[in-house]
């Protein structure tokens, strides 16, 4: 198993996934390919870039279970053909760790892009909090548990806590018809809150 560390400042940033892979070796002369995969989510994406400067340095520990055999003996069973089999004697534990850097050119182009990271869009629009005054907090609320799910990879509870958000407003638009100025400026609020539920709501259904 592995644990992977950024440096400076030392930030875990995840283990490897549990995996039982035995490796059977009769000479100091084998080698063998161990493959170590450690998840890299949204998070603990952002996580890294808060603390990163430059490359990212990081390190990986390893710990490892050796089990002893014997020299192998020959035995032979009933029906007759010879086998050679060896027997367990103990166990050893064996750690060490690995230091390595990513540039960050290689980081920033090829490595961020190849996770998603990156491509979200912020647009800013005027908060409407004097229009809905009784949900608005409410809807906040949603919104900001839908942002820390999504920074976990549950793209399932995103889903549902922006529905959340939206459907209360969508609900009482009617109530707030004379607090909005125009008729433009109605209509514009009332196709958004449709659109996004409706879509927020396809989206749902197809993660149940």
């Amino acid at each position: 198993s592995g644990s992977l560390f950024l440096q400076n400042p030392a930030v875990k940033i995840g283990d490897s996934k549990s995996e039982f892979s035995p490796y059977r070796v009769l000479s100091s002369n084998q080698s063998y390919t161990y493959r170590l995969e450690i998840p890299l989510t949204q998070y603990r994406i952002e996580r890294i870039e808060e603390a990163r400067r430059g490359d990212i340095q990081l390190r990986l520990d390893i710990d490892t279970s050796v089990a002893l055999y014997n020299k192998p003996l020959r035995l032979t069973i009933q029906i007759g053909e010879p086998i050679s089999e060896g027997f367990v004697t103990g166990f050893k534990r064996a750690r060490c760790s690995l230091n390595f850097a990513i540039p960050q050119s290689h980081w920033i182009d090829k490595v961020l892009p190849g996770l998603g990271y990156g491509k979200t869009r912020i647009i800013e629009i005027p908060l409407p909090e004097k229009a809905f005054p009784e949900i608005f907090p409410q809807a906040l609320d949603e919104l900001s548990h839908a942002q820390r799910y999504f920074n976990e990879g549950d793209y399932d509870k995103t889903v549902a806590h922006c529905r959340n958000a939206i459907e209360p407003v969508k609900k009482e638009l009617e109530k707030f018809r004379e607090q909005i100025a125009s008729d433009t400026g109605y209509e514009w609020v009332k196709t958004l809150a449709e659109e996004t539920f409706n879509w927020l709501d396809k989206l749902y259904k197809k993660t149940r």
